[in-house]
């Protein structure tokens, strides 16, 4: 998974703590810990611990098996009984609720384990119905990725007719299906055949046909990567345009506001003032009388200043009005 879609989830993620814990936080803890399964093996076990933990008290039980089958996955590399332990979890899950698809893919996952151990016998034992399961189902994927795995058995133990005929089986699926990284797969354990075999010339071609399949499938993951890139600027873009919005309707808003408080001071002093025609107070809406300066300083941003107009300072203070 590219490094957009994990911060893509760890950004939900971080939203969906806010929250109640539900469904959606479950989903989105596996989905991480699937993602980090193998660059940060610790990290994904924390997720996964988290997300098996609350699928069991939700009783989400596929995603609590799916937490189980990353939980043993982490672990297989180092600890061989605590991921048997998680597989058989997560396999006495999905064959509770009768989940073909789930438990041939769990039985792959104990097959790989002990694959991986060097117990070629169990592993054997996993693959074989693992892949009766996914034939049953139809599934090429999977009948793809177990053919191969037991064919690459059968060639540690010599059984090389019986390693062509599947190997060849899931190389053949895989291709029709135009599954890159199933058939990558299947190339690697062929070329493991051949030498095992000693036909050196058949090794060299399908290593040829190995790198051909290697360098198409990082173009299509480049394309995949570049497609993601251009969904999260599109993304991230229509979410800028949208704050701006946002904050213009908010400063839209305010200058409103302030405009409509504005008219209403305005209007206070528009239509008909009753004012005493002896010492000019205002009479105001609830009926009091107010000295003039007073009124308009409350109903206006004006402020009242004191002077002397030419004709009354004649008045107050001439000669004769002295006398």
């Amino acid at each position: 998974m590219p490094n957009e879609e994990i911060r893509a989830l760890e950004k939900t993620l971080e939203k969906l703590r806010s929250e109640p814990p539900d469904s959606n936080l479950v989903f989105v803890l596996n989905k991480l810990a699937y993602a980090l399964m193998h660059t940060d093996p610790r990290k994904a076990e924390d997720f996964a611990l988290e997300a098996a933990d609350l699928a069991h008290k939700q009783g989400l039980h596929i995603e609590h098996a799916k937490a189980c089958t990353t939980l043993g996955t982490t672990n297989c590399r180092e600890e061989l009984d605590k991921a048997r332990e998680y597989f058989g979890k997560a396999l006495e899950i999905r064959m509770d609720f009768r989940d073909k698809k789930g438990i041939a893919s769990t039985l792959g996952n104990i097959g790989s384990l002990y694959k991986d151990y060097g117990d070629n016998e169990s592993a054997l034992d996993f693959f074989i119905k693992s892949l009766e399961l996914f034939e049953e189902l139809g599934n090429g994927r999977g009948i793809s990725f177990t053919s191969s795995c037991i064919g690459g058995i059968y060639t540690a133990k010599g059984r090389f007719d019986e390693a062509e005929e599947l190997i060849s089986k899931g190389l053949e699926i895989s291709r029709e299906l135009k599954f890159k990284d199933r058939e990558i797969h299947c190339l690697e354990s062929i070329i493991d055949l051949y030498r095992a075999k000693g036909d050196l010339e058949k090794a060299l071609m399908y290593s040829r046909e190995l790198r051909t399949c290697l360098e198409e499938h990082m173009n299509d993951k480049s394309m995949e990567k570049i497609a993601g890139l251009q969904v999260q600027f599109e993304t991230e873009k229509k979410e800028k345009e949208a704050e701006i919005y946002r904050l213009k309707n908010v400063e839209l808003s305010r200058i409103n506001n302030e405009l409509r408080n504005a008219l209403a001071d305005m209007k206070k002093l528009q239509g008909m003032l009753p004012i005493c025609s002896n010492c000019k107070k205002i009479r105001d809406d609830e009926g009091y009388w107010q000295q003039i300066e007073s009124y308009i300083c409350e109903h206006s941003d004006a402020q009242i200043t004191h002077g002397i107009c030419p004709e009354c300072f004649i008045k107050l203070y001439s000669k004769d009005s002295i006398r």
